[in-house]
């Protein structure tokens, strides 16, 4: 049962490091690279705030993509706190182990 709960857990908090990753790749690729005008030309006419209020232009596929990576983040903080709550629930993480009350 204990490997369950660490398979569990990998899973769960995978989950959240890859959206962590894949957020922060975003914001950062999309400041760097994308134009800061809108640019008819090339497609770049979608407006995205990005990297704490730089706001770019990018394409329909970017901004497709910014938004579902976005939306995926209310996800990803579900998997890390219901991996901390089992946790929790199992003994598997002890909030000060060695401490008395009394003390």
């Amino acid at each position: 049962m204990k490997l369950l709960r660490k398979i569990l857990y990998g899973l769960l908090m995978g989950c959240f490091a890859a959206s962590v990753v894949a957020s922060v790749w975003l914001h950062l690729s999309y400041s760097s690279n994308l134009p800061i005008a809108p640019d008819e030309k090339s497609g770049h006419t979608y407006r995205m705030v990005v990297n704490h209020g730089f706001v770019v232009y990018g394409s329909e596929q970017e901004f497709r993509v910014f938004r579902w990576v976005e939306n995926t983040q209310p996800f990803a903080i579900v998997c890390f706190w219901v991996t901390f709550i089992v946790a929790l629930r199992y003994g598997d993480i002890k909030i000060n182990p060695g401490r008395k009350l009394n003390e």
